[in-house]
């Protein structure tokens, strides 16, 4: 009752010295607070600015919220058709890629192996000239 009485103003009066224990209410001041509340007003299907009933503007306003939730769906449709035709695309460049660099590495090994014969060709060269003399 309390709670009633704080946060709608429900109108009761209590015993003297007596805060928290039993309450009265007289049926004409009930009846007048139930008349002044908006929850009395809503029951009678108030008309909006427009003289749209409220239920009207609720079934529009769900309409809305629908074809808004289709078009967000679509647009992740979309956005996820966009994401995966460019990961596939990179996958292609990554092989690719990939082709290149297995291709580059085993150049350079043929190079690297070519300069170490090379090398040790020459050293081993060196060091028979340097015996005959």
């Amino acid at each position: 009752m309390q709670r009633y009485e704080a946060s709608f103003g429900l109108p009761v009066r209590r015993y003297a010295g007596n805060d928290a224990g039993s309450v009265v209410a007289f049926k004409s001041d009930l009846d007048r607070w139930l008349r002044s509340k908006p929850v009395r007003r809503r029951a009678q299907a108030p008309q909006s600015n427009g003289g749209e009933p409220s239920m009207e503007r609720l079934r529009i306003s769900m309409e809305k919220m629908t074809q808004l939730h289709h078009d967000l769906r679509l647009l992740g449709m979309e956005t996820l058709r966009t994401n995966m035709a460019r990961m596939a695309q990179l996958r292609d460049e990554m092989e690719l890629l990939r082709g290149e660099l297995e291709g580059s590495i085993a150049a350079l090994q043929r190079t690297t192996g070519t300069l170490w014969t090379t090398r040790a060709a020459y050293y081993s060269a060196q060091t028979s000239l340097s015996g005959l003399r």
